[in-house]
């Protein structure tokens, strides 16, 4: 398995860095080594400070950059084969939604779910463990098909963080799941009851 992303401006690394094109070259270069690897492109998110909105940029970034000039010119090259997304902007932007329509009991706010700067203050990029956690559920979730049946708050060097407030675990596993599963280019199929 090869897990692919794209830096942070997406735009920059369109317009600078050739993003398709260095897509569809690891991705040959994975199934040169091994024809049935699995490769994914791992969608991200902007800065909270972004100027045009964070959910606004979300909405629209992931089918205007992330498919339209990304994947799909990817995908169109020979030998490329297929490429699923891991779509954990969605999954980042559907939490928070919830999160600020009072659907995930005890987390109101976007920024609990980004970290801290040395200084202490918000980090308007980077994760912290609540949004770390959110993150490795959508990779889990793609990658495996499935949720874990446990999925404990990890700090990076695998000691306990500061678990999830009692009902929140449960509410965020649903978004996961209804996004990947929604979302016919992650490759999980939609659950069927």
């Amino acid at each position: 398995m090869v897990v692919l992303t794209e830096m942070v401006e997406i735009r920059d690394a369109i317009r600078w860095h050739d993003a398709a094109g260095a897509l569809a070259h690891w991705a040959r270069a994975a199934r040169a080594g091994n024809p049935l690897v699995r490769v994914y492109l791992y969608e991200t998110w902007h800065a909270l400070d972004d100027p045009e909105g964070w959910l606004t940029r979300l909405d629209a970034d992931l089918t205007r950059h992330w498919e339209d000039e990304i994947l799909r010119p990817a995908l169109a090259e020979t030998g490329v084969g297929a490429i699923h997304v891991i779509p954990a902007g969605q999954v980042m932007a559907a939490a928070v939604r919830a999160m600020e329509a009072g659907a995930v009991p005890g987390l109101t706010d976007r920024r609990q779910l980004f970290g801290q700067t040395p200084e202490g203050a918000p980090d308007q990029i980077h994760l912290g463990d609540w949004g770390n956690w959110l993150v490795a559920l959508t990779h889990h979730a793609v990658i495996y098909h499935r949720l874990p049946e446990a999925a404990p708050v990890l700090h990076a060097d695998g000691s306990p963080a500061t678990p999830l407030p009692p009902g929140a675990e449960a509410a965020l596993r649903q978004v996961v799941w209804r996004v990947v599963t929604g979302y016919p280019a992650s490759g999980v199929a939609p659950a069927r009851g």
